[in-house]
């Protein structure tokens, strides 16, 4: 029977937060026949799968867990949505957590729903404190309720627009994603980077409901977006912008310019951020990587619009550029 939204969750490693993730998607049993909870258990060597099974038990109306080997987020993803039932699906980190009185609210809202890529809001919280980081809203520039045509919608001109299309933010049409599988990297972090983009170029029609579910938790020690995990794993970097780029290249030619515009502007942003990472690497690591790079952008068959600033990043010789890096990154911080 096909439900109406599905909710992947990948569960690794996450005892600490897993029972706060669960508990934030129990619904009051009118919604059961609404919602799909899978639960992929990669492979988790601590108590993960075994709390988690503990809420399979009590609700089995909507919460299943799926046990695999361990192969990485991006694996877990890739079968969560492969087995999905659901009209819509969402991804949820086993360490953050939905808003439970608004998400069922949602729900609620998603009945009468039938666009492509649906928005909400979402907000960033310090792991230490819980204090708020960031809090995006897009009711500056989307109507709630409203169903835009998505081709010819500004997408630059939405306010937070940046944000956008980060998973937090996101609930998708199944159909759409499901013809693109594997859509993930595999054994890769930061694989939910190829969504910054692919719903841009897939969806037709998009929504916006002016209602905060996601919360998302930032600063952990083991968290792959931390300092430490960023130079230890940047060359994971380079293949997800590989997998960004080869995926515009069979979809380009199909966009309207609004469509377009905003994929270059997202894969020049993911450009740069790959260049500042670099320059974090110790001093020939980062010589050797940065040459790499620059050979690389110079294979790329797609005109992403260059910026300005990824034009001097290229064209500087390396002293130079570590040194730019660390200026405008520190001109960045004292704006934040």
């Amino acid at each position: 029977m096909e439900k109406l939204l599905t909710i992947i969750i990948p569960v690794y490693n996450v005892e600490k937060y897993i029972r706060r993730c669960i508990e934030s998607i129990i619904i009051p049993a009118e919604y059961y026949r609404d919602l799909e909870v899978i639960i992929i258990n990669d492979g988790t060597p601590d108590n993960s799968a075994l709390i988690a099974k503990e809420y399979e038990l009590q609700f089995p109306e909507f919460i299943k867990v799926i046990d695999k080997e361990n192969g990485g987020h991006g694996s877990a993803w890739n079968l969560g949505l492969k087995i999905a039932k659901g009209k819509y699906v969402r991804f949820l980190d086993s360490d953050d957590w939905f808003d439970n009185e608004n998400f069922i609210a949602f729900l609620g809202k998603l009945r009468s729903s039938n666009s492509d890529l649906i928005f909400t809001n979402a907000v960033h919280l310090n792991a230490k404190d819980l204090c708020v980081i960031k809090n995006i809203c897009f009711s500056d520039s989307l109507q709630e309720g409203v169903e835009y045509d998505a081709e010819n919608i500004i997408w630059n001109d939405i306010k937070g627009s940046e944000s956008l299309t980060n998973f937090h933010y996101c609930t998708y049409k199944t159909a759409l994603l499901k013809p693109l599988l594997p859509l993930f990297l595999e054994k890769q972090s930061y694989d939910d980077a190829i969504l910054f983009i692919v719903p841009i170029i897939i969806s037709k029609t998009i929504c916006f409901y002016d209602i905060l579910i996601y919360n998302y938790i930032w600063g952990y020690e083991n968290q792959t977006t931390s300092p430490k995990n960023i130079k230890k794993q940047y060359y994971h970097f380079y293949n997800i912008i590989k997998s960004q780029h080869n995926f515009i290249v069979l979809y380009e030619k199909h966009l309207s310019k609004n469509k377009r515009d905003k994929v270059y502007q997202v894969f020049n942003t993911m450009i740069m951020q790959h260049f500042e990472r670099l320059s974090c690497l110790p001093y020939f690591e980062a010589r050797k990587q940065l040459a790499k790079w620059k050979e690389y952008l110079d294979t790329m068959i797609i005109d992403y619009q260059q910026s300005k600033k990824m034009k001097l990043y290229k064209m500087l010789p390396f002293p130079f550029y570590k040194l730019i890096i660390n200026i405008v990154t520190a001109i960045q911080k004292s704006y934040e």
